[in-house]
């Protein structure tokens, strides 16, 4: 077996439950959920049959034990109070939840893998979980950021990486990647218009028919180093409740643009298959900078749930989204047009 020794950095407040409904802990398992998931976000796959081959080898199946686990000496309980729904806050004082607060360091964790595995494709693929997304309840919308202080044990050129923005770190991790023909990252094109993007290559996935929760977009918002993270998320609950302000949208398009397009609501359809919002908001730092991180999922598959036929529907709806986004990043305090 082969190991590294890790220690992270919560960044935001963190809600992440076991069998104790009121008490947090930080949960390996939900790590390794992360992990999962950005490799199905990023990476690249010609079909739904190679996406779980891969996946399989990766991280174990029913019928194969995973090559990875994780080892934490000591656990990380609860230390503080939060509001999941922060923009309700002051009509709901009494509904706080336990949570891991902020600056709470995981101290002593271990990444442990099979001698026959990649530590290093491990390791990027915990990197790029770090910026990509949260852990715990409410990680969509800012909740359960963390970093990676440092890691031990292996190459060393990784602490000076984690030093890097996050663009240039996604970049380095795809570039140690390139190599290897198995796990790429799928392809994409960097922009600096006032904010940095990078714009992911989703032909294949359309030419296959891959529909389902991929990244089309990520948004880096380098923010003020005296914002507070408990204000930001604030906004963004907020933004979230609201959706659009009915000013944006005119009343001759309401009747063909479904708010449930950004995760349910109730305002919208009940009938429909639950689903969350394409659109996930997270916080990532290094030494110098910190920054606001917004992903856009594909949501074809919710446009095929909503029955969202015509063409003229469809492009409402998708306007209606890219709004959404622009009011979000404007959040972080960078107008995008």
């Amino acid at each position: 077996m082969k190991y590294v020794k890790l220690e992270l950095e919560v960044i935001t407040p963190m809600f992440s439950f076991g069998d104790n409904k009121k008490l947090s802990q930080f949960r390996i398992t939900e790590l390794k959920s992360l992990m999962r998931n950005t490799f199905r976000q990023i990476y690249c796959f010609n079909k739904p049959e190679n996406m779980k081959k891969k996946e399989d080898i990766l991280f174990g199946s029913t019928k194969n034990k995973s090559p990875i686990s994780f080892k934490l000496n000591s656990p990380i309980i609860g230390n503080g109070e939060r509001n999941m729904l922060p923009h309700r806050e002051t009509r709901c004082r009494e509904s706080k939840t336990n949570c891991i607060s902020e600056s709470t360091i995981i101290k002593n964790l271990y990444m442990i893998v099979n001698n026959n595995s990649d530590m290093e494709l491990y390791i990027n693929l915990l990197i790029q979980s770090s910026i990509l997304d949260g852990i715990g309840k409410r990680s969509r919308k800012g909740f359960g950021a963390f970093k990676i202080n440092s890691i031990s044990g292996i190459n060393e050129e990784y602490n000076y990486l984690l030093k890097k923005s996050p663009v240039d770190v996604l970049k380095e991790c795809e570039i140690y990647l390139k190599d290897n023909d198995l796990y790429k990252v799928r392809k994409n094109r960097y922009r600096n218009n006032k904010i940095e993007k990078l714009i992911f290559d989703d032909s294949l996935y359309i030419k296959n028919k891959l529909n389902f929760p991929y990244i089309k977009n990520i948004n880096f918002i380098k923010i003020s180093k005296n914002r507070d993270y408990t204000n930001l998320i604030k906004l963004v609950s907020q933004l979230t409740h609201d959706r659009l302000d009915d000013k944006v949208i005119k009343e001759d398009n309401k009747i063909i643009i479904d708010p449930n397009i950004l995760g349910n609501c109730k305002s919208g359809n009940r009938k429909i298959n639950r689903f969350a919002s394409p659109i996930c908001v997270s916080f990532w730092e290094n030494n110098i900078d910190k920054y606001m991180i917004v992903k856009e999922l594909n949501y074809d598959y919710i446009l095929s749930s909503l029955k969202t036929k015509y063409d003229k529907s469809i492009n409402f709806n998708k306007r209606y989204v890219d709004e959404y986004v622009e009011k979000m990043i404007e959040i972080g305090g960078i107008k995008s047009k």
